[in-house]
């Protein structure tokens, strides 16, 4: 078959462009610390539909590291600070290198060059601007496990408005409940969880919030419940008045 000139480039910017994307679920499974459950998506609960979608999962991480550089995958709960700058810098270099180095064209050569350049001060602009740490902004290795435990566990408006309930919008149980009802359990803070728990068992029996229903409860691990509920019928009790509770606040809202 005829090479032409772009023949070997494409060749050789497939193979090199599938390295970062191949290296990633390694990085993803040292960072997260969550075994091989840190390869699928951060908020699906059910472990069997969890484990049956890690392949498409990593597929389609694999296509969209390739394909696509989009800010919002800076988050924890996606791929994090540096995976995203892995992905981007390696993805950008190689690009780079293959194009000066085996594409012939002199003025094509030339208009690389002038792109690359303003491409990159265009970077070192944002960078200088940012009201963050450059170094964390892109070679941070907090996981998904430690930001909700951390930093978000302790910030009222980030899963408080999950409810769909604007009277709790920045209420810190209604937060602290949406982590564990809208979460994986391996990521939670479950210690801070059980001293949460222990210390608003007395209030929520005697006031359940709107936001605590009966399935809520099947969010929470056995153990976890045993070591909070160690009276007698203590956890009955308390779900037959968030029984009684739910219906009335049903019909408040209508």
């Amino acid at each position: 078959m005829m090479m032409t000139p772009f023949s070997f480039y494409d060749e050789f910017s497939c193979e090199c462009h599938d390295c970062p994307s191949q290296c990633r679920p390694l990085f993803e499974f040292l960072i997260n610390d969550n075994g091989y459950e840190c390869l699928a998506l951060y908020n699906i609960k059910s472990d069997w539909t969890r484990k049956a979608l890690i392949p498409l999962t990593m597929v389609c991480t694999y296509l969209w590291g390739i394909s696509t550089v989009n800010m919002d995958s800076r988050l924890q709960n996606l791929l994090g600070p540096f995976l995203f700058t892995f992905s981007w810098s390696s993805t950008i270099i190689i690009s780079m290198v293959s194009l000066f180095v085996y594409i012939p064209d002199t003025s094509m050569k030339i208009s690389f060059v002038v792109l690359s350049i303003g491409y990159v001060v265009s970077v070192i602009i944002f960078l200088a601007n940012i009201d963050e740490n450059i170094f964390t902004f892109l070679f941070s290795t907090t996981n998904w496990k430690q930001t909700l435990g951390e930093e978000l566990w302790d910030v009222a408006l980030h899963s408080s408005h999950k409810w769909g309930i604007p009277e709790l919008i920045g209420d810190h149980d209604a937060n602290h409940g949406a982590h564990v009802a809208f979460y994986r359990t391996c990521d939670l803070p479950w210690k801070k969880i059980k001293e949460w728990l222990r210390s608003k068992k007395d209030d929520f029996l005697e006031s359940p919030p709107v936001w605590m229903t009966p399935r809520w409860f099947d969010d929470l691990p056995v153990e976890v419940k045993r070591d909070i509920w160690t009276g007698e019928g203590e956890l009955e009790r308390l779900i037959n008045k968030v029984k009684e509770v739910c219906p009335e606040v049903r019909v408040n809202s209508n």
